[in-house]
């Protein structure tokens, strides 16, 4: 027999063997969807499908790719960190997530959200002067304008690595976890950071801001008002845990963010219908003459727009499963059910989102959906149904002690910016009336990098 035929029988061998353990080892009590690792194999390639089919309100364990996950359609306060570290391994692949210098949750909560009224103007000097060239490039280089200031938002060779941070570091975690031993996984990860470098390139860019910053606090002149400034402090923390901090940001700020403004620009370009009510409603709010004057009070009226990214959201997930979770401990849910330490829980967000018990014809689309709700006087009309106000039927941005708590600056910024567009250019897809389904992939779900956006400047 041919030397690489036989190899590859004995790889295909090993590989089926692997997964038959780790699909029939744990989890028999509960429901599958699926007992065998072939259907670990074709649950990852088309998870939706197999999430639809479902055990009703109950658990039930998702087998994909020689992982076992317990499914749900609701959430208890698990480890979002621990699952995150396990799935991606990122303390392996870029650096470890959390310092005990910096706390960059702290300054989004804190800092962000109490200054979302200050940033808008260089938001929006940043979206009117940026180069757009890609969704991930534009908002890479709008959010850092906020991030870490004009010097490196306007940075080409910053901007790619940040543009390019969070689909280099999921690749990368997932192949390492995959293929390295735990016992390897230590000094396989700093070698594999010193090959791809995320952490050394940041210091690189940062320490020259970092050190002018310095000089100046010691001289009593005034801080840039930016995410660099407020994790700086006072506690004068090292250059190496600011670098951490600022991939950390930029990773949980982009990733998602970038998916779903594309997301939502593929239903606009696709569906004209919508973008004539859309313009009227912005440009009666927001003053196309003088962008000076746009604030988030003007922008929160906007209630078609935020309407329009709120369905996006609801239908164009990012994934079969959502806000996935790990067990630390054995942990038992209110039914009874209890599970193991290290297993991952997750939402089935697809089922939760096209429930037709909550949502009128669940699985169509209607940009206006949330906005015919709204009675615009009535603030607490205008909130109830925000984008960001999560609810047992909504799950976009998370729910209870992990409710994503960036998510009032990515509305901000991705409504402005859609508000711009429409206000300045006509959009179409590159095939007309077409939009693009998502790529599938596993559990995750994004729509596909190469599709073209026409854009065309409108004649006044």
């Amino acid at each position: 027999m041919d030397s690489t035929l036989l190899l590859s029988l004995v790889s295909l061998i090993l590989l089926v063997a692997v997964l038959h353990a780790r699909t029939s080892t744990k989890l028999r009590y509960l429901p599958h969807a699926g007992h065998t690792y072939i259907a670990s194999v074709k649950n990852f390639f088309s998870a939706n499908e197999g999430i639809r089919g479902g055990f009703g309100d109950r658990l039930f364990n998702f087998p994909i790719l020689g992982d076992n996950v317990v499914v749900g359609k609701s959430r208890d306060s698990l480890s979002m960190e621990a699952t995150s570290e396990e799935l991606i391994q990122f303390n392996h692949v870029v650096g470890p997530p959390l310092t005990h210098e910096v706390d960059h949750f702290l300054a989004v909560k804190m800092m962000l959200n109490k200054n979302l009224g200050a940033i808008v103007a260089p938001l929006l000097d940043e979206m009117v002067d940026a180069s757009w060239s890609t969704f991930s490039t534009i908002l890479a280089s709008v959010c850092n304008r906020v991030f870490v200031g004009e010097a490196l938002s306007r940075n080409k060779e910053y901007i790619d690595l940040m543009a390019g941070l969070s689909d280099s570091a999921i690749r990368n975690g997932v192949i390492f976890r995959t293929i390295v031993p735990v016992c390897f996984r230590r000094p396989a990860g700093r070698l594999l950071q010193w090959i791809l470098g995320h952490r050394r390139k940041m210091e690189e860019f940062l320490e020259p801001l970092i050190e002018e910053r310095r000089r100046r606090r010691k001289l009593n002149e005034p801080l840039k008002n930016d995410m660099l400034s407020w994790m700086m402090g006072d506690e004068n923390p090292s250059i190496a845990a600011l670098a951490m901090a600022v991939i950390n940001i930029n990773f949980l700020a982009l990733h998602t963010t970038i998916k779903t403004f594309t997301n939502v620009f593929f239903r606009l370009a696709s569906e004209s219908s919508y973008v004539l009510p859309l313009r009227e409603e912005i440009e009666m709010h927001l003053d196309p003459n003088n962008m000076a004057s746009w604030s988030i009070a003007a922008l929160s009226r906007c209630v078609k727009l935020d309407s329009f990214f709120k369905e996006s959201m609801r239908l164009d997930t990012l994934g079969a499963l959502w806000l996935p979770r790990m067990t630390l401990d054995e942990f038992t849910f209110s039914d009874g059910t209890t599970l193991p330490a290290k297993t991952v829980v997750a939402v089935a967000v697809s089922v939760v989102h096209e429930n037709e018990h909550a949502y009128e014809d669940g699985r169509t689309f209607d940009g206006f959906r949330f906005s015919k709700k709204v009675v615009l006087e009535e603030e607490d009309s205008r909130w109830m149904h925000r984008m960001t106000t999560p609810s047992p039927s909504y799950l976009a941005f998370g729910k209870g002690q992990h409710l994503c708590p960036g998510r009032f600056f990515a509305s901000v910024v991705m409504k402005f910016l859609t508000a711009y567009v429409c206000m300045n250019y006509d959009v179409k897809m590159e095939m007309e009336g077409k939009r693009p389904g998502l790529t599938a992939l596993g559990p995750s779900a994004g729509p596909p990098r190469k599709t073209r956006i026409l854009f065309r400047r409108r004649r006044l």
